[in-house]
C-alpha cells in the first residue's frame, strides 16, 4: 500500500511539472523571464510537432534573409490578460526584432478565448498599418481558425506578412471576370502581332524570338532563389522595441 501511495504522489508531481511547462501569459512577460531561442512558442499546444517545425523553419529562414523577426506565441487561455497588451509586452520584454531597426512582429493566439492579435515594432508600422494587420487577421487567419485549423491560419498569415513587407500583398479585391477577360484578349492580340512581326523579318537564317531571349536570360538563375537559409537554428532576439500599433480579431 505504501508503494502504491508513493507511486501516486510521484505521478501527481510529474503531471504538475508538465502543467508548469505550459507558461501562462503572466509568466512570459516577467522581467526575469528568458524565452527560448526559437520563433514559435506553442504554450497553448495547439500545433503538432510537425507544424511547429514547419513554421519555425519558415520564420528562421525569413529572419536569416531579412533580419525581420516574426514570433508566434500561443496560449490555452489569456487568464484575463488583455491580448493587445500581452502582444506588445512580449515584443518589448523579449526584444523581438533588431535594436536599430525595431523590425519585430508578434502574433499571439488564445485557444479558449478565441482571440488573436498582430503587433508590429516601431520599424514595421509604416509598412504594416493597422488596416493591413486587420485585413490579414480577418482574411488569412480567422477563416481557418473557425475550422480549428490553427496551422493553416498562421501559415497564411506569415505568407501575407512577408508579401506585405515586400510590397506585394494584394489588399484590394481581385478584378471581376469581365476585366480578366479583357486582359486575356489584349494579351492574345499582342501575341499575334508579335508572331507576325517575327515571321515577316525575312533573311536566310532562323530568327530567334524575344521569348527565346527571355528564357536564355533566366537559365542562369536558381529556381530556389527565394531563400538563403541553410538550415541553421534561431540565434536569439536582437532587442527591438514595440509601441501601441497593431490589430486584433476574434472568432
Amino acid at each position: 500500500m505504501k508503494s502504491a501511495g508513493l507511486k501516486f504522489l510521484l505521478l501527481i508531481g510529474f503531471l504538475s511539472g508538465i502543467c508548469l511547462w505550459a507558461q501562462s501569459p503572466y509568466d512570459v512577460v516577467k522581467k526575469d523571464y528568458k524565452p527560448e531561442k526559437k520563433l514559435v512558442h506553442d504554450f497553448g499546444e495547439i500545433l503538432s510537432p510537425e507544424q511547429r517545425s514547419s513554421l519555425e523553419n519558415k520564420l528562421v529562414a525569413y529572419n536569416d534573409s531579412t533580419s525581420t523577426q516574426i514570433v508566434i506565441v500561443t496560449f490555452k487561455s489569456l487568464d484575463g490578460y488583455p491580448i493587445e497588451m500581452l502582444g506588445n509586452e512580449i515584443g518589448e520584454n523579449w526584444g523581438v526584432g533588431q535594436a536599430g531597426k525595431h523590425n519585430g512582429i508578434v502574433i499571439v493566439v488564445s485557444d479558449k478565448d478565441h482571440k488573436v492579435t498582430l503587433r508590429g515594432g516601431y520599424g514595421i508600422q509604416a509598412k504594416m498599418p493597422p488596416t493591413i494587420e486587420k485585413l490579414i487577421i480577418d482574411r488569412e487567419m480567422i477563416p481557418s481558425f473557425k475550422q480549428g485549423d490553427y496551422y493553416s491560419g498562421l501559415n497564411n498569415a506569415v505568407d501575407a506578412i512577408q508579401l506585405q513587407l515586400a510590397g506585394q500583398y494584394q489588399s484590394e479585391k481581385k478584378s471581376d471576370d469581365s476585366m480578366d477577360g479583357i486582359t486575356v484578349l489584349v494579351f492574345i492580340v499582342f501575341l499575334i502581332i508579335l508572331l507576325i512581326s517575327v515571321k515577316g523579318g525575312g533573311g536566310g537564317g532562323v530568327r530567334r524570338s524575344p521569348f527565346d531571349d527571355v528564357i536564355i536570360s533566366n537559365m542562369g538563375r536558381s529556381s530556389w532563389g527565394g531563400s538563403s537559409w541553410s538550415g541553421g537554428g534561431f540565434g536569439g532576439f536582437g532587442g527591438g522595441s514595440f509601441g501601441g500599433g497593431g490589430a486584433s480579431g476574434s472568432w
